[in-house]
């Protein structure tokens, strides 16, 4: 038990019930003086320890005690008849209890004691020590310590050691009428050790208790910072964080909805039966980023057009001890490939093409007058072809276009993209051609058609043409020359009969339905090794719909890019 020392109260007598049991016996000529300087000298929860100067010309001592607030009279306790005897120690006492103590020298003379005045003082036994003293919850600023109700207790003074106060500790708090506290205000990711003391308080002092248990804790390190995926492709991702201060390290969660990402997990019941749980769409604990440095964690061999979730957790270890911080998360996903635009300027609008690429379910494009900065999304298309409004003409712009998926039903995940540069022009030229605002357009390497009437595109769709390198349809400039529904359409070795006939050349290629190809044929490298005899196949509603808005006369404009680029 530490020492504690006490403020020395004084009276002259005490009276208690009435009865003034120092009354008589007192010396008379006042050369008999009562001790100096009666103090508690230390207390623990079965004994009080009282201690004083000695008295001059005495003989003795005699001690009395009382339960402080009793009706009943100080009663004696102890007499000593050393006078060099200068404590006394209570063994009496019950723990928690507040007493009155009361000393008096006596000399003797002709066989009778003759007292002196009496010194008085208020103290109390040590309660019981805290118990089921712990941790009630923690965080990154403050811990929350929590203990059991000590009877009598009049509070609790809580004991705190740091990094700071080194192996010392050091008083931190009383707390009074409850016995739980917060300790605030705290950096994250360090060690804390406590223990708490009940006490009683008697006129302004305190009697402790023992020392509870020592509590060895920690705060949590803080929530990681601008957690990004900042790397990604069509088989990898990286994810990226700020360091959060002090922590050891890191734990990494991820969830998809991939069912051929995780193992599904088995138990066994009580009778050995097994039983099993999907992973699917679940976090689990995935990686540990050991180091409170290490800021990364890159995964590879993914599986394409495939959405992650992350969560990163700072941990801090102490004394064998993990202490977690909250996590951040971050949706990410591998990317479809880049899409290949070309990209290009009529009637003042920007516009651009490219091939349909497998996994996404949009494609948004980007678009701003400066190369590395400044895009701003101009809509977004499920189509392969996109036009924006008219811009300002002369003016160069530069063009992106992102494929995406989304993951979790709301986040976009972008493919990555090429820019593009662009002059906003005012003519209206198709491949090489002057056109007017409404014509036809047939793009044999994407194996797609557009139609556009008055600037405006209604038509767009995906083709089947002529077997490529040995009946190819013709490239160059057309227009519809004739239109016919139904049409038989008759050749060397064929009769085919047709819903919707547009006539293109003069040779007898042109636009037709055709209900022998499945959907899937359309577009892509069908025309490589399953190519019509020159026509441009159609789906069915596609050349329904054209057939009822196109007049004759339209211009047809049809080029194969590849083929440009061989002669070069």
């Amino acid at each position: 038990m530490e020492k504690e020392y006490l403020k020395k109260i004084t009276a002259a007598a005490i009276v208690i019930a009435g009865i003034g049991i120092f009354a008589t016996g007192v010396s008379a000529d006042n050369k008999l003086g009562c001790v100096d300087f009666f103090d508690a000298y230390s207390q623990t929860e079965s004994s009080v320890t009282l201690k004083w100067d000695k008295g001059i010309n005495a003989d003795g001592y005699s001690v009395y005690r009382k339960e402080s607030n009793s009706e009943n009279a100080l009663k004696e306790i102890a007499d000593i008849d050393n006078p060099d005897t200068l404590q006394f120690k209570d063994k009496t006492v019950s723990s928690g209890k507040k007493y009155d103590y009361a000393i008096r020298t006596y000399q003797v003379q002709n066989g009778e004691r003759i007292y002196s005045k009496s010194e008085s003082l208020k103290t109390a036994s040590s309660p019981l020590a805290v118990k089921k003293f712990e941790v009630a919850a923690q965080n990154e600023k403050s811990i929350s310590l929590k203990w059991s109700k000590v009877k009598d207790a009049t509070g609790y003074t809580v004991y705190r050691m740091d990094e700071k106060s080194g192996k010392t500790y050091k008083k931190i708090c009383d707390v009074k009428g409850t016995e739980k506290y917060t300790d605030k205000g705290l950096t994250p990711s360090k060690a804390y050790s406590y223990y708490i003391k009940a006490y009683i308080e008697v006129d302004g002092e305190k009697s402790y208790s023992e020392k509870s248990t020592v509590i060895d804790t920690a705060t949590s390190p803080s929530q990681v910072k601008a957690l990004v995926n900042d790397k990604k492709g069509t088989d990898y991702l990286r994810i990226k964080w700020e360091k959060s201060e002090g922590a050891s390290g890191y734990v990494i969660y991820r969830k998809t909805d991939n069912e051929y990402d995780y193992e599904t997990e088995v138990t066994y019941d009580e009778y050995g039966n097994a039983e099993y749980t999907s992973n699917v769409g679940k976090y689990i604990k995935y990686a540990v980023v050991k180091g409170g440095n290490k800021t990364t964690f890159e995964e590879k061999d993914l599986n394409s057009c495939q959405g992650y979730c992350y969560r990163v957790v700072p941990y801090f270890k102490s004394k064998d001890k993990y202490y977690y911080g909250d996590y951040r998360e971050v949706i990410c996903g591998t990317v479809t490939s880049t899409p290949e635009v070309t990209a290009y300027s009529r009637l003042k609008r920007l516009m651009a093409k490219w091939y349909p690429v497998s996994g996404a379910e949009g494609y948004e494009i980007f678009v701003s007058d400066k190369k590395d900065s400044g895009f701003k999304s101009y809509g977004t298309t499920e189509d392969t072809i996109f036009l924006t409004k008219q811009l300002e003409a002369n003016k160069t712009y530069y063009m992106k276009v992102c494929a995406y998926y989304t993951v979790n039903k709301k986040q976009k995940i972008y493919s990555n993209s090429t820019v593009k540069k662009i002059k906003c022009t005012q003519s209206n030229k198709v491949d090489k051609y002057n056109v007017g605002d409404t014509y036809i357009e047939i793009d044999l390497d994407m194996q797609h058609m557009w139609y556009f009437r008055k600037g405006k595109l209604e038509i767009s769709t995906p083709v089947v043409t002529g077997l490529r390198y040995y009946r190819d349809t013709q490239t160059g400039l057309h227009e519809v020359y004739f239109k016919q529904s139904p049409a038989n359409l008759v050749g060397e070795t064929w009769d085919t009969y047709v819903n919707y006939w547009m006539a293109v050349t003069y040779d007898g290629q042109g636009i037709h339905d055709a209900n022998w190809r499945y959907d899937s044929e359309y577009g892509g490298n069908t025309y490589m090794y399953n190519g019509s005899h020159g026509c441009i196949n159609t789906p069915y509603d596609k050349v329904q719909k054209m057939y009822e808005l196109v007049e004759v006369g339209t211009p047809v404009v049809i080029y194969q890019p590849s083929d440009e680029e061989n002669k070069k």
